[in-house]
């Protein structure tokens, strides 16, 4: 919402000070504050060249001390400007001021937030631990053969010093 500040009777009785230019968004408000700096007063708002960017025509106000009135832009209105003029006095003083209707501002893009994937390890098995599970394999291989003991402690320790191996091993 952009907003735009109307001082009336702070010169003198009637009198208007209102900007030169007022630059709003399509899409958005303008928000006229209007502030009476004397006695209560009649107010007329108009525009004749505003049915371009607004359904806004024509208001009368009455202004006791402080006054909020907002005109809504078209969202699809085009760039390009146009008057409002502010009377007071029964038409005995007149002021304007061009209100240029700009490009809404691109809508920020959203932040991504970013998700951490534990990256997957590759599991390899260490070198020194295929030569423990060869020898394992061919002690039990043995010990089923022959029925010698000592060959199964050999695969039972060589088997286990394998899978330790393995365990330990970190890449």
């Amino acid at each position: 919402m952009t907003e735009c500040r109307i001082h009336i009777n702070d010169r003198a009785i009637n009198s208007i000070r209102v900007p030169d230019l007022i630059r709003v968004e399509a899409g958005h408000q303008l928000s006229l504050a209007i502030e009476n700096h004397g006695s209560p007063v009649h107010l007329t708002l108009s525009s004749e060249n505003a049915h371009n960017y607004t359904d806004f025509f024509h208001a009368n106000l009455y202004v006791e001390s402080e006054l909020e009135y907002t005109i809504p832009v078209h969202q699809n209105a085009m760039p390009g400007s146009f008057e409002i003029s502010v009377i007071t006095g029964y038409g005995a003083k007149n002021s304007y001021f061009k209100v240029e209707v700009t490009e809404p501002a691109p809508e920020p893009e959203p932040e991504v937030e970013e998700v951490l994937v534990p990256k997957k390890k590759n599991i390899s098995l260490p070198w020194l631990s295929l030569p423990l599970l060869l020898v394992a394999g061919l002690a039990f291989g043995v010990w089923k053969a022959t029925a010698y003991g000592q060959a199964a402690d050999i695969a039972f320790i060589s088997l286990l010093l394998g899978v330790a191996t393995t365990c330990l091993y970190r890449h």
